[in-house]
């Protein structure tokens, strides 16, 4: 009976229009509800094409990928899917049997990850401007929002040029990171660009003292060497006499 079914609808299921993503976060539950006025009689759930669960007069039929992953509400065709992956993205389509007449479906989610912190870099051009970068990671960058702002002035993008007074200067910068469904903010103080600058001639200066050192090091083990060596040769020329 169920191969019946199944045939039933698979010859019967028409794709419809292309509808707006729905996005939902890794972890989640999935829930497709469709509208429907009356009880369907006959249900099909399809994955990207694949069987998700066929539920007749009898029994439900839910594929071994799905077990205990999913729930179907008999009488409003909702579909509840636990505990979302990344793998559960795509196009589902629901194929239904309701007075005798065949209805469709059709719905495309994306399961996607929060936004993490965004971490802000500052990138000296000169000694009055700079380029900030705001980065965070994600899986599905395509979603990710750049927002930059400060007091009187709004940019999108993941780039902002400023200009740096002195490295005394205590404007700060504001970078919003969005995706459909979370976002996550980070700041920057302008004088904070100088940091990095400091930070690596303060590196330099280090190496710098080091190599220094080793060569003083290296010239006192030398001299030191040299003059065991000489006292070596007195006294072996001491012995002979």
């Amino acid at each position: 009976m169920a191969q019946h079914v199944l045939v039933y609808f698979m010859t019967s299921l028409i794709l419809v229009s292309a509808q707006d993503v729905k996005y939902f976060l890794k972890g989640q539950d999935i829930h497709l509800m469709p509208s429907i006025s009356e009880q369907p009689t006959g249900i099909l759930w399809l994955h990207n094409k694949n069987d998700v669960v066929l539920s007749t007069a009898f029994k439900d039929h839910v594929p071994s990928s799905y077990k205990n992953r999913i729930t179907l509400d008999r009488v409003s065709a909702e579909l509840t899917i636990k505990n979302a992956t990344y793998e559960d993205s795509g196009v589902y389509l629901l194929g239904m049997n309701i007075n005798n007449k065949r209805n469709t479906f059709q719905c495309t989610i994306e399961v996607i990850d929060k936004v993490s912190k965004p971490n802000i870099s500052c990138e000296m051009s000169d000694t009055k401007q700079a380029t900030l970068v705001c980065s965070t990671e994600s899986k599905h960058p395509h979603l990710l929002k750049f927002k930059w702002s400060s007091p009187g002035k709004e940019q999108t993008g993941p780039n902002l040029t400023i200009s740096v007074r002195n490295e005394d200067d205590d404007q700060v910068y504001r970078c919003d990171v969005s995706n459909p469904l979370t976002n996550e903010t980070a700041s920057f103080t302008a004088k904070d660009c100088f940091l990095g600058k400091r930070s690596d001639a303060l590196q330099i200066f280090g190496i710098s003292c080091y190599c220094i050192m080793v060569i003083i090091v290296c010239c006192l083990l030398y001299i030191i060497h040299q003059h065991l060596k000489g006292k070596e040769t007195q006294h072996d020329k001491g012995q002979n006499i």
